[in-house]
C-alpha cells in the first residue's frame, strides 16, 4: 500500500505540521483513551539517538536508508518498553517480508509513526493473544490531500459521501478515512487496497475532535470482515485505533 510519504513524493498532499511542538503526554493520553486498559501503549517523540537494532532485527530489515533506519530503531525502542510492561523483556522484533513487526509468541501489537522537519511521533500498542485477536493503530499528520489521489483512497460510495460535504471539509475527511484504512490494514495483517475497505462513521455531537467508525474490508480469498474503532484529532495529528477481543462475538471491538 502507498503510505503518506509516498503520497507526498508524488505531490498528493500538503501537510501543516512543519516545526510543530507536540505535547507527548496529551498524545499518550489520547491513545489510552481509544484502547482497552489491558493494552499497553508506549508513545513519544522520535529521538535522534535511539537504541540500536539487534543483529536479527537489522538483518531482517534489509537495505534501508538512514531515515527508515531511524524509524525502525524508534519503533523497536518504544515497542520494547511496551513489551516489558506485559512481561516480555529483551525480545527481538524482526521485520517481516511485508514490513510488519514480528511479535514474540503470545503477543499481538501494532507500531505507527509519522515525522516532519524537526520532529515526529511514534506509538506502539501491544496486548496478549490470550486477550486480543488483533490490534491496529495509525497516526497521520493532518494534511491537504489533493483530489487527484482521492480515487486511489476512496470507494465510489465514499466519494459520493465526500461530495456532500462543504469544500473546506472534504480533504480533512479523506485524510481521516485514509488513517482508518491504515489501522484496519495493520489489524488484519493482510495486504489490501484502500478501495477494498469501506468506512462509515458517526461524529459525536459533544466531541468534535473524536469519532467512532466501522470499516468493512473485502479480502481476496476470504470473507468480508467489519472492523470497529475510534479516531481522535490532537495537535495537528490524526490517531486511529482498533482492537478485537479474542473471545468476542461478531468482531466486538473497542
Amino acid at each position: 500500500m502507498m503510505g503518506m510519504a509516498a503520497l507526498e513524493e508524488q505531490g498528493g498532499c500538503r501537510t501543516g505540521t512543519d516545526g510543530l511542538l507536540m505535547n507527548s503526554e496529551l498524545l499518550l493520553h489520547a491513545w489510552r483513551e481509544m484502547l482497552p486498559p489491558e493494552i499497553c501503549i508506549s508513545a513519544g517523540p522520535i529521538v535522534l539517538n535511539p537504541s540500536a537494532l539487534t543483529e536479527q532485527e537489522r538483518a531482517s530489515a534489509g537495505p534501508v536508508d538512514q531515515d527508515r533506519l531511524l524509524e525502525l530503531q524508534n519503533g523497536r525502542m518504544y515497542a520494547k518498553q511496551a513489551l516489558t510492561t506485559i512481561g516480555c523483556p529483551a525480545a527481538d522484533i524482526p521485520v517481516a517480508a511485508d514490513r510488519s513487526p514480528v511479535w514474540p509468541c503470545g503477543v499481538v501489537g501494532s507500531i505507527t509513526h509519522t515525522s516532519w522537519p524537526g520532529g515526529g511521533h511514534v506509538a506502539v500498542a501491544v496486548g496478549l493473544i490470550a486477550h486480543f485477536d488483533a490490534i491496529g493503530i495509525d497516526v497521520e499528520r493532518e494534511a491537504v490531500l489533493w483530489p487527484t489521489v482521492w480515487e486511489y483512497i476512496l470507494t465510489p460510495r465514499e466519494q459520493e459521501q465526500i461530495g456532500i460535504l462543504s469544500p473546506e471539509a472534504r480533504s480533512a475527511q479523506v485524510q481521516t478515512i485514509w488513517c482508518v484504512k491504515e489501522a484496519i490494514r495493520k489489524a488484519g495483517l493482510r495486504s489490501i487496497e484502500p478501495t477494498s475497505i469501506e468506512v462509515e462513521h458517526e461524529l459525536p455531537s459533544d466531541q468534535h475532535d473524536q469519532l467512532s467508525w466501522s470499516g468493512r474490508a473485502r479480502y481476496i480469498n476470504g470473507s468480508p470482515k467489519t472492523w470497529h474503532g475510534r479516531t481522535i484529532r490532537s495537535q495537528g495529528l490524526i490517531l486511529t485505533a482498533v482492537a478485537v477481543l479474542n473471545h468476542a462475538d461478531s468482531n466486538k471491538c473497542f
